[in-house]
């Protein structure tokens, strides 16, 4: 599948690879496997850079990024505050 100049090959398979990475713990090899089988080649570091940068970004399309871009900030007391509520639910 063709890409714009400057856009990564792995944008339409990122929800792929991050489930292979995350979720089933995958390999950075298992994952180039995997995308060689679907035809795109690409070389180990382009994965792991693939995944450093797309990492910290969320998705607007998600409604759990959505989510965490409308929380507002939180102070280190409101912070302990919740993870004491959080603690005692349990």
């Amino acid at each position: 599948m063709p890409t714009s100049p400057f856009q990564s090959k792995l944008i339409p398979y990122e929800k792929e690879i991050f489930d292979l990475w995350y979720h089933q713990r995958a390999t950075l090899k298992t994952i180039q496997t995997h995308l060689e089988e679907k035809g795109v080649k690409i070389t180990l570091a382009g994965i792991s850079g693939f995944i450093r940068r797309r990492k910290a970004k969320a998705d607007p399309h998600s409604s759990e990024s959505a989510r965490k871009q409308t929380k507002k900030k939180q102070t280190p007391v409101e912070r302990a505050i919740e993870m004491l509520d959080e603690l005692s639910s349990k």
